[in-house]
């Protein structure tokens, strides 16, 4: 017993450190690519992701990754030990599991508290982006850590996302934004809270979202706009870049939905504020 013991720890750490190789690893691959960046600031360089696109460069800067200088394997080692110093305890335990945002594995009114960061409408296309990553970790995570790897890119035909190029409009995204939507609203007890991470800088995008959270059965107690990101971020710099994300308040709506208001109604208010400005 002792030794299956042993053997399941040992098993286990080496799995651990595999992992953590392979997050190296793809850290490592952002640094490396001739999408790589020099920025002239800092004199150091910069991975292709600086904003949420690979964009086209002139030039590129070649980085060695033995050098024992920014950008090497060493740097990359140590931004995820960084991590596990940061994150790991033994005294602290939990539980993650890969679920279907629309098909959710919980049981209903189950959780006091749910937290969503959903996709923000037409902005990102977050699987093409993933694929970067995505091949790489296939050659370089350990196999017995269960994760099948069968497709030879990430999956895109489930995405909630705005993508004419895939026939995905504006309809599509309220109609699967609803799905996971109303899926938080049913494991959430009747008492829990609800917050939903959104951001987007068109009136059709925070329609699209808001809608779907009011026919999943939301009902919308407050909003706290919070800087979430950084300000010398490439796509920042003299642009009009969002700053911050919103975070939407809600709980599952327990009273009669005749009580609802028109959101058509606030759509005609919409350019008066926005041109106006909002009161105090």
């Amino acid at each position: 017993m002792e030794k299956k013991l042993a053997d399941s720890q040992d098993k286990g750490l080496a799995d651990a450190v595999q992992t953590c190789l392979s997050l190296a690893i793809d850290k490592q691959t952002d640094k490396l690519s001739s999408l790589g960046r020099w920025q002239v600031s800092r004199e150091n360089p910069q991975g292709i992701f600086g904003r949420q696109a690979i964009p086209m460069l002139w030039d590129f800067s070649e980085v060695n990754p033995i050098s024992g200088s920014a950008g090497d394997l060493k740097t990359a080692l140590e931004w995820i030990i960084d991590v596990c110093k940061s994150n790991y305890s033994l005294n602290n335990t939990g539980q993650t599991q890969q679920a279907n945002a629309a098909h959710h594995p919980l049981p209903d009114d189950f959780i006091q508290g749910f937290i969503s960061d959903p996709p923000y409408y037409d902005n990102i296309e977050y699987s093409d982006l993933s694929d970067f990553f995505y091949v790489w970790l296939k050659r370089t995570l350990p196999k017995t850590i269960g994760i099948p790897f069968e497709d030879e890119l990430t999956p895109k035909e489930e995405e909630c996302i705005v993508d004419p190029n895939r026939g995905k409009d504006k309809a599509y995204f309220e109609q699967q934004m609803g799905k996971a939507m109303a899926e938080g609203c049913r494991i959430l007890s009747p008492e829990g809270i609800g917050v939903i991470v959104f951001a987007h800088k068109s009136t059709s995008g925070w329609e699209a979202q808001l809608q779907a959270m009011i026919d999943a059965g939301w009902t919308i107690t407050g909003s706290w706009p919070i800087d979430t990101e950084l300000n010398n971020r490439m796509n920042a710099m003299g642009t009009a870049a969002l700053a911050s994300s919103v975070h939407i308040v809600c709980r599952p709506r327990t009273f009669d939905s005749a009580l609802i208001g028109d959101w058509r109604d606030v759509l005609q208010e919409l350019p008066n504020a926005s041109m106006n400005g909002c009161p105090d």
